[in-house]
């Protein structure tokens, strides 16, 4: 599953950027201005910064192991659970 372009948010790659999008946060997200804002209101733009730069580098990690097409192995439990129950049902 691939998202459109334009609904893509670029992540910063610069210090510059990502000061840009701490701003952002700090106005859109907690909704409050630089002049206004407390020491709170700072670091809540900060973690939510990293959020979403955590959140996009996951995403797009996620989207290039599924582009790639791996082979998943599953196993099954079942034979360990079922060896389990014939071992505690003998000693009764």
């Amino acid at each position: 599953m691939t998202t459109p372009q334009s609904a893509q948010r670029l992540m910063p790659s610069t210090v510059e950027g990502f000061q840009q999008l701490l701003l952002d946060n700090l106005y859109h997200t907690h909704g409050q201005a630089v002049q206004s804002a407390d020491k709170h209101d700072a670091y809540m733009a900060l973690a939510y910064s990293v959020r979403d730069y955590l959140i996009d580098r996951w995403r797009r990690t996620t989207e290039a192991h599924y582009q790639a097409n791996p082979k998943f192995v599953y196993y099954s439990m079942f034979k360990l659970v079922f060896w389990d129950i014939q071992i505690c049902c003998s000693f009764r």
